[in-house]
């Protein structure tokens, strides 16, 4: 009978792509895994340290950020301003990545569309601003510049 290596400490693995990969997949259905179930998850990790690495994934996961040079950032902006005239406030990237993260929020729990658009609706009232005073303006077009410069603020 061969002896049992039950008694030996769990080794330290590197993490892979594929795990990197396998916990974005899963936290399409479960967002805070408890570490029994990531060990179910992932059987060939034991260690503490790299439980808690895919841990931080799940956590890194949860906080959606849209940044500036992110395509659907980019499509957005120009979709508000076609002549890009302007660069968008800083509340705007706030805008994109909070409805982008009550959108992902409603389609996981399997909302329908209607209450998906109330929640989108009901984040982005909670962070309006009124806009700049040249755009208030009945001559706002001699402020425009299609080239794509902003106008001076």
């Amino acid at each position: 009978m061969a002896p049992s290596n039950n008694h030996l400490p769990p080794q330290v693995i590197k993490l892979t792509m594929q795990h990197f990969i396998k916990a974005k997949m899963i936290f399409f259905y479960t967002q805070f895994p408890s570490t029994r179930s990531i060990q179910q998850y992932f059987p060939d990790v034991e260690h503490p340290s790299d439980i808690e690495q895919i841990a931080k994934i799940f956590e890194a996961s949860r906080v959606i950020t849209i940044p500036t040079h992110f395509n659907l950032y980019k499509t957005l902006h120009y979709y508000f301003d076609p002549l890009r005239s302007t660069e968008p406030s800083e509340e705007f990237q706030l805008k994109v990545t909070q409805s982008t993260r009550e959108y992902f929020i409603a389609l996981q729990n399997g909302v329908d569309a209607s209450e998906i658009e109330s929640r989108v609706t009901r984040a982005l009232k909670q962070i309006e601003e009124d806009p700049p005073e040249w755009l208030q303006s009945r001559d706002f077009m001699e402020f425009v510049h299609p080239e794509g410069d902003p106008p001076s603020r």
